[in-house]
């Protein structure tokens, strides 16, 4: 099984950036499942908006997976809007498939933005 392991901060070098190469190192010690990280940082997504350019690269690699691992830092209660951004560009892509959400946070927040993407991203 091929599974897309996202990092949802668009900070270079970002704690969830390490948590998700950990669960990708952790998944790959099953010989039947490969993984790949997609740090948010390195992607080149413009705030979405109606006709705007999309990341061909980002979506190819969405697309071939079979199943996610969502690794989203809650900032200030929230998740950050470019990951939400993800979901404004690529919805249709992700539906239908497992996916796993990890929340991120140096507080006592960290749940929110799992209750936030159950809520919001609903898969079609």
């Amino acid at each position: 099984m091929n599974i897309l392991v996202i990092s949802g901060s668009p900070r270079a070098n970002a704690s969830s950036l390490k948590v998700a190469k950990y669960v990708s190192w952790q998944l790959t010690q099953d010989a039947n499942i490969g993984t790949r990280v997609l740090d948010l940082s390195q992607c080149h997504l413009a705030l979405w908006s109606e006709g705007a350019p999309i990341d061909e690269q980002t979506k190819e690699l969405i697309q071939e997976a079979q199943g996610y691992v969502f690794i989203v830092p809650e900032w200030h209660g929230m998740v950050p809007p470019a990951f939400k951004n993800l979901f404004y560009y690529f919805n249709n892509l992700f539906a239908h498939k497992p996916s796993y959400i990890i929340g991120v946070s140096s507080g006592s927040g960290g749940r929110y933005p799992i209750t936030e993407l159950r809520s919001s991203t609903y898969k079609k």
